[in-house]
């Protein structure tokens, strides 16, 4: 069966355009088949952009991350309200990784972005003082887990990681390996709570722990 985490999906193309409002902003989409929540901003990827509209200071010229891109809504949608910042997306699904970058085009046509078709950050040569991931439950913990310590790995001193993932899918594991690869509870913060989802909110410390 294809997942939309396979790098080549076998599903035969079938786009579709969609809009969705954020805080007030009307974007448009394009989504393909083998590329998650074709239909709709999924409700996880929506509060972890929110959550970070609502609550993170980004300083200008910041370098930011959408991981695990999928067809580029986070990215899309915190660069239209923050055009100030750099961004780069990266996902291992080539299809959904070109949908990202028609989908940034068409809503932010006056910024430009980097793009890494990436299993992970492996392909992915710069740090980032900010990364955004919903992370894809469904391949698993080994996977998702990998894809903390490489985010934790590429994150520049004092960087942070925003994480969204449901209670009933492991939200308490999550929080748990975060504080271990991080360093400390201190260093992990629930940024959002909504309808079972946390965000969190993970500083790299400025001397490596």
């Amino acid at each position: 069966m294809a997942h939309y985490f396979d790098p080549d999906p076998e599903a035969e193309h079938s786009l579709r355009a969609f809009t969705e409002e954020v805080h007030g902003k009307l974007f448009r989409f394009i989504s393909d088949a083998g590329t998650f929540s074709r239909n709709r901003l999924d409700f996880g990827s929506r509060q972890l952009v929110e959550a970070a509209l609502d609550f993170v200071d980004f300083p200008a010229g910041a370098q930011v991350l959408d991981l695990g891109c999928g067809w580029g809504p986070v990215g899309t949608i915190l660069a239209s309200f923050h055009p100030q910042l750099k961004l780069s997306f990266c996902d291992i699904n080539e299809r959904a990784l070109r949908q990202a970058m028609e989908n940034f085009n068409n809503n932010c046509p006056d910024q430009e972005a980097q793009y890494y078709l990436s299993d992970g950050l492996s392909q992915v040569p710069f740090s980032f003082d900010y990364i955004l991931l919903n992370p894809p439950i469904r391949a698993g913990k080994t996977v998702v887990y990998r894809l903390f310590a490489e985010a934790y790995a590429s994150l520049n001193p004092g960087g942070k990681l925003l994480v969204v993932v449901q209670k009933k899918q492991g939200a308490k594991t999550t929080k748990d390996e975060l504080e271990r690869l991080f360093g400390s509870p201190d260093q992990v913060q629930d940024l959002a709570r909504r309808a079972g989802y946390r965000v969190f909110s993970a500083t790299k410390g400025i001397s490596t722990p």
